[in-house]
């Protein structure tokens, strides 16, 4: 089992660092906002980092997409630039096989000073919806619906998005809970991203 990364990066390049130092290797792609965010990443070695403007943010993630195309790989893993996993993560996806897309119910989050949350999922009409980071999708998921994952030129609500053409396709999809399976994926929260830490309901410091 080949796993790649895909990620889209918009400044905040000290975060970005942070999650790839928590990471393990695997192969990444990245698609910046500017020429520089492209040249720090290829300086640290991320070779696959290419640019394209942010808004319509789909527009950036389906460019990320449809570069899959020509690269070699089994599942690609969805995470924003300021997520990352660890070890036994990787592991785990490996003995997933035969399915269109994979993807957890809950999340774990970090704050500026270290400290870990847990989210156990949606509770209210999107019970049972996956959240946004770690979705993972077969090549042979992406071919058939021709690397058109976020078909609705918007800015937000890019989940929700997939989430609907996941379904819509019929895809044969796992989707399961990070705790139940002992797996660690998690956000890191600077106080510069989209959404801050206080305004997610039901996390609980752990």
């Amino acid at each position: 089992m080949k796993i790649v990364v895909l990620s889209c990066v918009h400044g905040r390049l000290n975060t970005v660092k942070q999650a790839l130092d928590y990471s393990p290797e695997v192969e990444r792609v990245f698609v910046c906002s500017t020429p520089q965010e492209v040249n720090w990443l290829k300086a640290n070695g991320y070779e696959n980092s290419y640019q394209y403007e942010n808004y319509p943010l789909n527009k950036k993630w389906n460019y990320g997409v449809k570069l899959l195309k020509d690269i070699d790989f089994d599942y690609v893993v969805m995470m924003g630039s300021d997520d990352y996993f660890d070890e036994n993560f990787v592991s785990w996806l490996e003995t997933r096989q035969g399915f269109d897309m994979i993807a957890f119910t809950d999340m774990y989050f970090k704050d500026q000073n270290g400290f870990n949350y847990y989210w156990g999922g949606y509770t209210t009409n999107r019970v049972g919806e996956p959240a946004g980071a770690g979705k993972t999708y077969s090549k042979e998921y992406l071919e058939r619906i021709d690397y058109n994952l976020f078909p609705v030129t918007s800015n937000k609500g890019l989940d929700g998005q997939s989430w609907v053409v996941a379904n819509f396709t019929k895809a044969n999809m796992l989707i399961t809970s990070l705790r139940e399976n002992n797996l660690w994926l998690c956000d890191i929260k600077d106080g510069k991203g989209i959404t801050p830490l206080h305004t997610i309901k039901g996390i609980k410091r752990c």
